[in-house]
């Protein structure tokens, strides 16, 4: 049978969402006949290969497929997944994460009617107790360009690879694969799609998936998302690799849009880590080139807080950088309580409110049906009033 869209899951050690992810294919408006389930088991040591393998038992169209061993990160099964998959088109989802309901149908019409090489959409950010819509232009619906250089603030939304629908013979035809071993793949992949895409369309109001983090607190700096040494450098060579492609495009006029995020999101953590001093002496010398890039730039950061630590970094002053970043590990910890515990406190006020609200309108019921009651009462009374007077008038006759 002819798919319409290969979707390729990387799955390691995902047994407690790994249903719900595989549900969401099956419930897909398109009609889940038409859709390719290219399952990778990178090594798990839960239950999650043996789900698979029920799911791949059940439904001709989901592919069980079982790395021998854990390749550290998702890179290798996702490339595994791209040499698998038959369909026209290709779509991504994280084991952990599920679709809405019309994630493929919305994202398939599109490409189809426009015969593009990329469509995107955006996500939503599913946290313990909330929910966080992710929009990137809000007050623009759609952007369609026939390359991202006629629109290159695209490089600054969603990198995710899992909010897209790509060609399967443009991404084979260009050789578009995930480097390996570092973990954020995704952003290397998306930028390379992008740069040699013909044709993309961006729906800013559009969510396609609901991205889950339930064992985090507020933000990217979430104290949970402390990282080791091998994460960061590993990150750091994620975004060296994603310098290459812009220098190979003769497109660094574009870093800013690309990196500015990444390097706030990398120093955060770098700032929340527990690495020692030689290690951070390490990790500063191989990303300094991307902070030195930056500083050529005038960028506006946001976080007044990280302004020292990025210009000391841009200058070499690598120890004057651990030093920065030592003094604000404790300040960064005391913002994200007193931002949890607003958002905590915001989260009371809106519960009392809805409360009120709900109160109010069970109370403007009740008043209606009283005066309904009321005025009916009087207009029975009034015209038992008006029967007994006639009825004695005609007895005094």
């Amino acid at each position: 049978m002819e798919y319409k869209i290969s979707i390729i899951i990387p799955v390691y050690n995902a047994e407690k969402y790994i249903k719900k992810s595989l549900d969401s294919i099956i419930k897909q408006t398109i009609g889940f006949e038409h859709l390719e389930v290219i399952m990778v088991d990178d090594g798990s040591t839960d239950s999650s290969g043996e789900i698979m393998d029920e799911y791949a038992a059940e439904y001709e169209n989901f592919k069980s497929i079982h790395l021998q061993e854990n390749s550290g990160a998702a890179g290798k099964p996702k490339n595994c997944g791209l040499d698998h998959a038959t369909a026209e088109y290709l779509m991504f989802l994280d084991a952990d994460d599920y679709y809405n309901d019309d994630a493929c149908e919305v994202l398939y019409k599109k490409i189809k009617q426009y015969d593009v090489d990329i469509v995107s959409s955006n996500y939503i950010t599913v946290y313990e107790n909330r929910t966080e819509f992710y929009q990137h232009f809000k007050d623009i619906e759609e952007i369609k360009v026939n390359t991202i250089h006629d629109e290159p603030k695209l490089l600054t939304a969603s990198h995710m690879h899992w909010t897209k629908i790509y060609k399967r013979d443009f991404i084979h035809d260009n050789r578009i694969k995930f480097i390996e071993n570092i973990p954020n793949d995704d952003l290397v992949f998306v930028v390379n799609a992008f740069f040699e895409a013909n044709g993309i369309i961006y729906l800013d109001n559009h969510f396609a998936v609901n991205y889950s983090r339930f064992c985090e607190s507020i933000g990217i700096e979430s104290i949970s998302r402390a990282k080791d040494m091998k994460t960061l450098m590993n990150m750091a060579h994620g975004y060296i690799e994603t310098f290459k492609i812009l220098k190979s495009y003769e497109k660094e006029e574009y870093f800013p849009l690309v990196f500015k995020e990444h390097l706030r999101f990398w120093a955060n953590i770098f700032i929340l880590s527990n690495i020692s001093y030689q290690e951070k002496n390490k990790l500063l010398k191989e990303i300094g080139i991307l902070f030195e890039e930056l500083k050529k730039y005038e960028v506006n950061l946001n976080d007044n807080y990280l302004i020292p630590l990025f210009s000391s970094i841009s200058n070499k002053e690598y120890d004057k950088a651990i030093s920065i970043s030592d003094s604000l590990k404790d300040l960064l910890i005391i913002k994200q309580i007193l931002e949890e515990k607003t958002f905590s406190l915001e989260k009371q006020i809106k519960t009392a409110l809805d409360e009120k609200k709900s109160l109010q309108e069970q109370l403007n019921t009740s008043n209606e049906k009283l005066t309904k009651y009321l005025t009916t009462m009087g207009y029975f009374k009034y015209k038992t009033k008006n029967i007994v007077i006639r009825t004695k008038n005609k007895l005094n006759k």
